[in-house]
């Protein structure tokens, strides 16, 4: 799970989710060295979850947007012939989510033309993650409906196609928003826990791994099955 791309490190935001550039290209030569096919969620459900352990395969996933999405992840896409999904905030044109909670610097969004170009390009799949970024623990029923709704028919129309996955803002989920997201006809859903995928188990709570800028070594570890299944069973025992 990725957030923002940057050239150099004193570019990033306080919040510090970012990687640089030439990390995250080395991100890149290390799975395609241990021979991983990065995939969206159409790929898989076109592959079938049955089918999913015959090859190594793995989805790449982008929260939120950024314009940096265009002027470096998606360049490094091309360049390595791979895949990422990227889950966009369709009511904003900025991260003011951020600015206004944590004083953050601004970091503007895509743009519907980058967008489209990104939608054409055969590299990315976007999904849904809300109209204005919010933590569903902090809005009512309503407000948490008209997030999910109304993100939904916006990106669909900017795109001209269905969305099938969807992004819980903070990873912040309860069974009603669960429901909201089934309900609107989403087919998964992906969470910030970390663990092993489990997708037989419950295809809206997908766990992902954060990754940001982390060593060489730690990222090694992270995309591990050892160290998925370690976290998942931490995150188990939470419950």
């Amino acid at each position: 799970m990725y957030h923002q791309f940057v050239n150099e490190k004193n570019e990033g935001g306080k919040i510090k989710l970012f990687v640089t550039k030439k990390q995250f290209e080395l991100h890149l030569k290390i799975l395609k060295w241990l021979n991983y096919e990065t995939i969206t969620f159409e790929d898989l459900e076109k592959i079938g979850l049955q089918n999913r352990f015959y090859k190594k395969y793995i989805i790449l996933t982008v929260d939120d947007g950024y314009k940096d999405n265009y002027t470096i992840l998606y360049p490094m896409l091309k360049k390595y012939n791979m895949k990422a999904v990227i889950f966009l905030v369709s009511g904003l044109d900025y991260n003011r989510w951020t600015v206004e909670s944590d004083n953050e610097k601004r970091f503007d969004l895509m743009s519907d033309e980058e967008v489209m170009e990104l939608q054409n390009s055969g590299h990315i799949e976007f999904g849904g993650h809300t109209l204005t970024h919010v933590s569903f623990f902090d809005v009512d029923d309503e407000r948490a409906r008209e997030e999910i709704v109304k993100d939904k028919e916006i990106t669909e129309k900017r795109l001209g196609k269905k969305l099938k996955v969807f992004a819980y803002p903070y990873g912040h989920k309860r069974k009603e928003v669960v429901e909201m997201v089934k309900e609107c006809g989403y087919s998964f859903a992906v969470s910030t826990d970390t663990g092993s995928g489990i997708f037989t188990k419950d295809l809206f709570d997908i766990r992902r791994t954060a990754i940001d800028k982390t060593s060489l070594i730690n990222f090694l570890r992270r995309i591990s099955p050892r160290y998925l299944q370690y976290k998942a069973r931490k995150y188990k025992d939470k419950f």
